[in-house]
């Protein structure tokens, strides 16, 4: 998958990203280069697909928090995810 068009459910990377807004995914970037810190990624997760950013890498292994810490199942949950698991880079976000 090039580009994914997906639409958000929750509140957990507010105030970046609101609830019911969309958001277009890219595989692309990471063809070229590994994710970086701060980076918005969409990853799997329990067959789900979940948005967060990268808060720290650790030996290709990577630590992602939502925006809203209060309400976001993330690492501080689940732990580290891997590179595998990363779908793509949140490169737009947008409201219909």
């Amino acid at each position: 998958m090039l580009f994914s068009l997906l639409g958000i459910k929750g509140h957990s990377m507010e105030p970046t990203i609101k609830n019911g807004q969309k958001v277009i995914i890219s595989s692309i970037p990471y063809l070229f280069y590994k994710p970086k810190q701060n980076d918005i990624i969409a990853f799997r997760k329990n067959a789900n697909i979940l948005i967060k950013r990268i808060n720290k890498i650790e030996n290709d292994k990577y630590f992602v928090l939502g925006d809203n810490e209060d309400d976001s199942l993330d690492s501080r949950k689940f732990g580290l995810i891997d590179r595998k698991e990363i779908v793509g880079k949140i490169i737009l976000n947008f409201k219909f």
